[in-house]
């Protein structure tokens, strides 16, 4: 059986590994680095997340979602957001690892989704429920990013052969 990787980029994005029916998800911000106006990901510290964390498990592949700029993005965002596709890219290939993205609208379509996070998180919930929590925080709050690093693994397993 084929475990995926699912990774929501940005700054409140997360990686969820699907391994069978056991999801572990961990959240991508404490990998960026906190130069001030300039977030991306550390290309370092990515890199030692992936050697002790993902790269123990065999038979895998990694579906990330195709960074969108919109056209009110100005070059920092543009910047921010193709260097940090880029170590992501980059770090998986170094470990020989398969990476492949899929655009928002080919995953959400799968599910019946929308743009509104808040579906992401509600069908995150219902399809994971035993992982609700990773899902909500204490009160209340909504986290978008892990359920759609779920969603997006969940998507591959069931596409991707």
């Amino acid at each position: 059986m084929k475990t995926v990787v699912g990774i929501d980029p940005g700054i409140g994005g997360a990686v969820a590994v699907l391994e069978g029916n056991d999801l572990t998800i961990w959240d991508l911000k404490p990998f960026y680095s906190d130069a001030p106006g300039f977030n991306c990901l550390d290309a370092s510290e990515f890199a030692h997340f992936v050697d002790t964390e993902i790269d123990q498990f065999d038979d895998l592949i990694v579906v990330c979602e195709m960074p969108q700029l919109r056209r009110t993005d100005g070059i920092k965002t543009s910047r921010s957001v193709y260097r940090s596709d880029g170590v992501l890219s980059a770090t998986f290939n170094f470990y020989g690892i398969d990476f492949v993205c899929v655009t928002a609208r080919a995953w959400k379509k799968y599910f019946g989704l929308s743009q509104d996070k808040k579906q992401s998180v509600a069908k995150a919930c219902k399809t994971f429920p035993t992982y609700t929590d990773f899902f909500t925080g204490p009160r209340g709050g909504q986290k978008d990013g892990r359920a759609e690093a779920a969603l997006i693994a969940l998507y591959a397993s069931k596409t991707m052969k």
